[in-house]
């Protein structure tokens, strides 16, 4: 029982980074379309940001199994 309490969490967990990985996707997408490079320090922030977190997930991923 414990064990599938477990996972049933781990599962929710995993949606909801995949969710704000793919909320920060959007954003930076819709930031790189502005031409006139004002959002060229967000652009980078945003990417270092994604980067990161994609990299802990997937350590979470490789942990998990």
């Amino acid at each position: 029982m414990q064990e599938a309490i477990s996972l049933s969490r781990q599962q929710r967990d995993n949606q909801k980074k995949e969710e704000e990985l793919s909320d920060k996707r959007a954003r930076l997408a819709y930031l790189k379309q502005d031409t006139s490079g004002a959002n060229a320090l967000d652009i980078l922030n945003l990417e270092k940001e994604i980067a990161q977190e994609e990299e802990d997930y997937t350590d979470t991923l490789i942990d998990q199994k």
